[in-house]
């Protein structure tokens, strides 16, 4: 008589199953006598999280033995991978960005995807908010999650730029340069005169003024500006 007694074994879901050993105990083999075919177990690599049942599938001993087995579990955990939130900004009064993630570790296997969504602390003055797991899950895997921050900016305002002042075109002074001949819009300018005729008529005519910026009314009605 021998025992054939299933060794407990586990795995990563995703994983491939790992050799299923056991143990031979009673009186065990002699003259180099070994067991034929193996254990088995119902587990895959798409196996959900659980135990699974080793049984003795088509291992045999020949005639010789009378073999008593006795069989174990393979356990599939939980596959670890590493959830990231992306730090995200958005400005003041804007509805908030798609929460999103980068996935790490061993990473998802078989077609999965994660379950439930990220949230965010409640809030919508300017300011910074954790992003955290919110329900974000699949029970096939073991999630280590690093949070992030969701940036709420001030929106920039400008002040509107003042209309430029219209200037009408009878409000521009035009300057009087010293020494330049002005004349009364009623006055018909007369013909220039050799400055020797004009400093012997000034003789005769009134002086307005005095000082600098006086003038000299002359025959005719003009007022030369007379430099000091």
């Amino acid at each position: 008589p021998i025992t054939v007694t299933a060794d407990a074994l586990s795995r990563i879901y995703g994983n491939a199953n790992p050799a299923l050993t056991y143990t031979v105990g009673g009186q065990g083999l002699v003259n180099g006598d070994v067991l034929s075919g193996g254990l088995s177990t119902s587990a895959t690599t798409a196996s959900n999280v659980g135990s699974y049942g080793i049984t003795q599938g088509s291992l045999a001993a020949s005639s010789n033995y009378a073999l008593t087995y006795t069989g174990a579990d393979l356990t599939v955990t939980p596959r670890p991978i590493i959830v990231t939130a992306d730090d995200l900004r958005k400005l003041l009064g804007q509805p908030d960005p798609a929460l999103t993630y980068r996935l790490g570790g061993q990473g998802l296997v078989n077609g999965d995807t994660l379950l439930g969504a990220l949230s965010r602390a409640p809030g919508e003055s300017v300011g910074s908010y954790l992003i955290d797991i919110g329900n974000l899950r699949n029970p096939n895997y073991l999630i280590s999650f690093v949070a992030g921050q969701l940036v709420i900016q001030p929106v920039e305002t400008r002040a509107p730029l003042s209309p430029a002042p219209s200037i009408s075109e009878s409000a521009i002074e035009q300057p009087v340069v010293a020494g330049m001949v002005v004349a009364s819009a009623d006055v018909v300018p007369r013909a220039p005169e050799s400055l020797t005729g004009l400093a012997a008529t000034a003789e005769a005519d009134t002086r307005v003024g005095s000082g600098a910026g006086g003038c000299t009314l002359a025959s005719g009605g003009v007022c030369l500006q007379l430099d000091q």
